[in-house]
C-alpha cells in the first residue's frame, strides 16, 4: 500500500503448486490485488501524515527494513516487530545511524524511534557511550523533537543510568543499581484511544520512573509499560515491549501520534484498527484492506468528508472519493 511492488516471489519450485488448484486460485487473486495497488502508485505516492519517522540503529541506511534475516528467523528482536507494524502505516520513514546523529539530527525528522535490547546493534549498544550523540539528541528533543523508545532503548551499561536517554524518557531500567532507592508511586493517566481493544501489553519488571514526572498510560503487573514525558518543547515516549499482531500497527501509530502531539484519528485513518487505509490524492482513490477474517464496517475521513464501507474478510476495496 505504501510502495509500488513489481514482483511477487513464492520462494520455491513453482511446479510443486500444480496439484493444489485452491492455492493457485488464491495466488491469482492476490496477484490481481497487487496489480490494482501497483496502478494506484503510477500517478504518485499515497498520502502521508505529517510526523516524519527515523529509525535509529547502528546500521542506519546500510540496513533498512530488515534485521539479520526473515521475520521467522529473528522473532525475538523487538525492532523487527516494530518494522513489520510500521511498514503499512501512513508515515514517511528514514533510517539513520549514530554517525548521522553526531553530525546533528536531520531537519526533516519529527520522531526518532530506537528499539532493541541492551547491547544489540538495533538499540545501539556501546555507541551510546558517545556523549555527542546524547547531547545532540537531548537538544533536539528539548527544541521540539520526539524520541520514542521501545524495549531497552539507549541501553548501555557503565553509566550512571542504564538508559542513556532516561532524562528524556523519564524512565530507566533497574538491573540492581537502584537497590537502595525507593520507587516513585504513580497514577495511571489513561489516554482515550491510545491502546486498541484486544492489544495485550507485556512489560519489563525492572522499569521504573526516574523522577515521577512521566505520565504512565498503561501498566503491566503494576509496572509502567507505556509512558510519556515532556522534555522542553519535545516529548519522550517509552513502550516496554512490542509484538506484531493484526492490532499492533494501530498501537504503534497512536504512539507516534502521541509523540508528535497529533490527534489519534486524523484524516485517511479508519476508525477500525483492523482495516488499513491508503489514500492516493493524484487518483482520488482510497484503498481499504480488511486484515481480519471477519467482515468489517469502517469509516474514514478524506478531505473533510466521511466515507463508510463494508469489507468481506481480507478484502481489498478501492473507493473513488474524488
Amino acid at each position: 500500500m505504501r510502495e509500488k511492488i513489481e514482483r511477487c516471489g513464492l520462494g520455491g519450485y513453482l511446479s510443486l503448486t500444480n496439484n493444489f488448484p485452491g492455492f493457485l486460485d488464491t495466488m491469482d487473486k492476490i496477484l490481481e490485488e497487487f496489480r490494482t495497488i501497483s496502478v494506484l502508485h503510477d500517478k504518485g505516492a499515497p498520502y502521508s501524515l505529517k510526523p516524519r519517522i527515523a529509525i535509529l540503529h547502528a546500521w542506519g541506511k546500510l540496513r533498512t527494513w530488515t534485521l539479520s534475516g526473515h521475520f521467522h528467523e529473528t522473532p525475538d528482536y523487538v525492532l523487527i516487530h516494530v518494522l513489520e507494524s510500521l511498514s503499512g502505516l501512513p508515515f514517511d520513514v528514514d533510517f539513520i545511524s549514530f554517525d548521522d546523529i553526531k553530525k546533528g539530527v536531520p531537519e526533516n525528522i519529527d520522531v526518532i524511534i530506537n528499539a532493541g535490547a541492551e547491547g544489540d546493534a538495533w538499540s545501539g549498544g556501546e555507541l551510546w557511550n558517545d556523549i555527542t550523540v546524547i547531547d545532540n539528541l537531548t537538544k533536539w528533543v528539548h527544541d521540539g523533537g520526539s524520541f520514542l523508545g521501545i524495549g531497552e532503548p539507549s541501553a548501555c551499561a557503565g553509566g550512571d543510568r542504564l538508559l542513556r536517554m532516561s532524562h528524556v524518557l523519564g524512565v530507566d531500567i533497574d538491573n540492581g543499581e537502584y537497590t537502595r532507592h525507593g520507587r516513585w508511586t504513580f497514577d495511571v493517566s489513561e489516554h482515550p484511544g491510545l491502546i486498541p481493544d484486544g492489544v495485550e501489553l507485556c512489560g519489563n519488571k525492572n522499569v521504573m520512573l526516574t523522577d515521577g514526572t512521566a505520565k504512565v498510560h498503561a501498566v503491566w503487573r503494576d509496572i509502567p509499560a507505556i509512558t510519556s514525558h515532556e522534555f522542553g518543547k519535545g516529548t519522550g515516549i517509552f513502550c516496554a515491549s512490542f509484538r506484531h499482531t493484526p492490532l499492533s500497527p494501530r498501537l504503534l501509530q497512536n504512539l507516534i501520534l502521541l509523540a508528535s502531539s497529533e490527534t489519534m484519528l486524523p484524516e485517511c485513518i479508519t476508525d477500525d484498527a483492523l482495516v488499513e487505509a491508503a489514500y492516493y490524492p493524484n487518483t482520488g482513490k482510497l484503498a481499504l484492506i480488511n486484515n481480519s477474517n471477519l467482515s468489517r464496517v469502517t469509516s474514514c475521513m478524506v478531505g473533510g468528508k466521511e466515507f463508510t464501507a463494508e469489507l468481506k474478510p481480507f478484502e481489498l476495496m478501492v473507493l473513488d472519493v474524488g
